[in-house]
C-alpha cells in the first residue's frame, strides 16, 4: 500500500529586530511540524525584499519594524496582498493598536506575553483562511542581519 504523502509545510519568514525574541520565535515554529522557517531578518527594507522574493505563507512581523509616522505602516500594504502578515509586540492587547494593523492589512496581532499558547495557531489559522495557500516552497533557508 502506498505510503500518503507528507501535508505541505506553512511557510514562515521572521522579521524581529531584537535577536533574543527572534530565536524565542524560531524555537517556537520549530517545534510545529507542519511550520517551516524559511528565512529571517531584523531590518525593515530587508524584510520587505525578503517576503516578495520568497513569498511564504505568513511572515511573523514584530511591531518595532513598523513606522506609524504620518502614513501608517507605509511599505506594508501592499506586500500583505501576496503574504499574510501576523504583527507581533510586546506587552498585552492593545485594541488601538490592533485595529490600525487590521486596517493596514495585517491578519492578526499576537502579543508576546501570548506567543507560546497563540502563536501557532495564529499561523495556521492565518494560512487556512488564505484558501490553503501554504506559500512558495523554497527549500533553503535565508537570513539578513
Amino acid at each position: 500500500m502506498p505510503q500518503s504523502a507528507a501535508p505541505p509545510l506553512t511557510t514562515v519568514v521572521i522579521a524581529d529586530p531584537d535577536h533574543v525574541d527572534t530565536g524565542r520565535l524560531q524555537a517556537i515554529v520549530a517545534g510545529a511540524p507542519d511550520l517551516e522557517l524559511v528565512a529571517t531578518a531584523c531590518r525593515r527594507d530587508d524584510a520587505i525584499d525578503l517576503l516578495w522574493e520568497l513569498e511564504p505563507a505568513v511572515a511573523i512581523i514584530d511591531v518595532r519594524l513598523l513606522s506609524f509616522t504620518d502614513r501608517p505602516l507605509h511599505g506594508w500594504g501592499p506586500i500583505s496582498q501576496a503574504v499574510r502578515l501576523i504583527a507581533v509586540g510586546p506587552g498585552g492587547d492593545d485594541p488601538y493598536l490592533t485595529s490600525t494593523l487590521t486596517a493596514s492589512g495585517f491578519a492578526a496581532y499576537v502579543p508576546s506575553s501570548r506567543w507560546d499558547d497563540e502563536l501557532c495557531d495564529a499561523l495556521r489559522g492565518v494560512a487556512a483562511r488564505a484558501g490553503g495557500r501554504f506559500g512558495r516552497p523554497t527549500g533553503s533557508r535565508s537570513s539578513i542581519s
